[in-house]
């Protein structure tokens, strides 16, 4: 009787196995169908557009717009500490983030001192090396 049984489970497990795989393969296939249907709704006018846009963007880092932040010099304290509560707003950046940073040595640029147990930076450092590393996104 266990057999009978075992075998019943079996072949009711093999039918939702197969009604599952058949599932899969219909979703399978709509998507086949969606991706070559929008491929046929790309023209060459939007490939050319798309170019267009293309090479007015700058090829390489050295090319790329940075925004001007001297802005920050007015508000920023000459030294600023990584816990201070506006860190965040002035530079996006963490402090934490500014610690895995410095871990890192990708802040060699910024000069640094210890302020009691906690890390400053100098404003006229830090500022440039915020605007090396961002850029404008629109004009």
């Amino acid at each position: 009787m266990n057999e009978e049984i075992k075998k019943g489970m079996d072949e009711e497990v093999n039918a939702k196995r197969e009604q599952v795989g058949f599932k899969i393969h219909h979703l399978e296939k709509q998507k086949e169908v969606q991706m070559d249907e929008e491929k046929k709704t790309v023209g060459f006018s939007d490939l050319k557009a798309v170019s267009a846009q293309l090479k007015d963007e700058p090829r390489n880092r050295a090319e790329r717009r940075h925004p001007d932040l001297s802005a920050l010099l007015k508000e920023m304290p000459p030294f600023v500490a990584r816990n201070h509560p506006r860190f965040k707003e002035w530079t996006g950046y963490s402090g934490r983030t500014m610690a895995n940073l410095d871990c890192l040595q990708m802040t060699d640029n910024i000069k640094k001192i210890m302020l009691g147990n906690t890390v400053a930076y100098e404003r006229e450092s830090l500022i440039p090396w915020l605007e090396q590393r961002s850029r404008v996104l629109s004009a």
